[in-house]
């Protein structure tokens, strides 16, 4: 039994490390993009409130929708849900001059962002 509680605790520890390697490669590749479209302070924040609504979208929605589909693929109708919940968190989570941002952007450029954000996670 002992052996299955430290077991259990290594697999945490490995995955808490895990995580904030994936956190640091994400903030790095959201940096290079900032530094090559030359974006705002207003628009950096709202380009990393878009990449942690992609975070939040991916942890509460698209790894279980994937996981149920029989060929692992999310329809349109699925990827347009995806992309409305993250519209909705940005929009929930931001503030000041980046709500007021947000608040301009239409639903295409939302989704322009996401697809930049998700192709360099990939």
């Amino acid at each position: 039994m002992e052996f299955e509680g430290i077991w259990v605790k290594i697999v945490g520890s490995v995955l808490t490390v895990v995580a904030v390697g994936l956190s640091w490669v994400a903030r790095k590749l959201l940096n290079k993009i900032v530094e090559k479209l030359k974006l705002s302070e207003t628009e950096k924040d709202l380009v990393e409130l878009i990449a942690a609504g992609c975070s939040k979208a991916q942890d509460d929605f698209i790894r279980m929708t994937k996981a149920a589909s029989s060929d692992g693929k999310l329809s349109k109708e699925e990827i347009q849900e995806a992309q409305d919940m993250v519209k909705e968190y940005v929009l929930k989570e931001a503030k000041g001059n980046v709500k007021d941002l947000a608040l301009t952007y239409t639903k295409d450029r939302f989704g322009s962002w996401i697809k930049r954000i998700v192709s360099k996670k990939k």
